[in-house]
């Protein structure tokens, strides 16, 4: 599924958050969108699933423009997983991913065999079958993430969005949830990853889009894009690249200059 985003811009009343923001996303890619707080890497997101929009610029979801689609044709192409899912209610995790065949159903419809097939089938992938009957609430950070992610592919849209979706959560649990987005973009998912971490990116990601102050400063492999002279212009940091058994290691060296 191609995503193509063509001098995108947006902002809040007179504040300008992304400025003449370009890139395409294919089957395949795993796309870490990299960059400190407030730069617009949320708001990208938005602007993607059609919820701003007073965009200038055109969203391309196979070549059609997503302002032009009604929310049933977006969710067919596009499913989001937020940052933060924590839900209060006493929803099972069957009953959290089964929400995400609902674009699948009529108005008052309820789930049937085929929808429960489908929301166990996206469990499975993610390797959480074994806890369709437990709370929501009761998971840890990335069980919930992971329940998360099979709710998407429930929804059985080709393009992922996850915004920040390692944020709170420990070394085993981040790891889980990234290697799970890797896999997926192998298999042919367009993966879109917001994140503060380039270690995640290089890791993790086969493409970078780095922004800062609503602007692009690189776009392209993670290798070629991702330098100690990128981190210093992202976050003022200065580093030195180290070789590592699955890649370069960041190293950071000092403060660099004032931002």
């Amino acid at each position: 599924m191609r995503l193509q985003v063509e001098k995108l811009r947006f902002g809040y009343r007179k504040l300008p958050v992304l400025q003449e923001v370009s890139f395409t996303a294919e089957a395949g890619d795993l796309l870490c969108v990299l960059g400190p707080n407030g730069v617009g890497k949320s708001t990208l997101l938005r602007c993607i699933l059609g919820l701003c929009r007073q965009n200038e610029g055109r969203v391309l979801l196979e070549g059609r423009d997503v302002r032009d689609l009604n929310p049933r044709e977006r969710a067919e192409h596009v499913a989001y997983i937020p940052q933060n899912g924590r839900m209060d209610l006493g929803y099972t995790v069957e009953d959290t991913v089964l929400m995400g065949t609902t674009r699948q159903l009529s108005l008052f419809a309820r789930p049937g065999p085929a929808q429960r097939a489908c929301a166990h089938e996206a469990m499975e992938r993610v390797g959480i079958n074994h806890l369709a009957g437990r709370l929501f609430t009761r998971l840890s950070g990335g069980e919930q993430q992971l329940a998360l992610v099979a709710r998407a592919l429930a929804q059985r849209a080709r393009i992922l969005l996850m915004d920040e979706p390692t944020a709170s959560l420990d070394y085993g649990n981040a790891h889980r949830v990234l290697s799970t987005a890797k896999s997926l973009a192998e298999e042919g998912y367009t993966v879109l990853i917001t994140t503060h971490d380039p270690q995640s990116a290089l890791r993790f990601g086969n493409r970078v889009l780095a922004l800062k102050d609503g602007l692009v400063l690189a776009l392209g492999r993670p290798g070629a894009v991702v330098t100690p002279r990128l981190l210093r212009a992202l976050y003022g940091v200065d580093c030195r690249f180290v070789p590592g058994a699955s890649g370069p290691l960041i190293d950071p060296t000092g403060h660099g200059p004032e931002r």
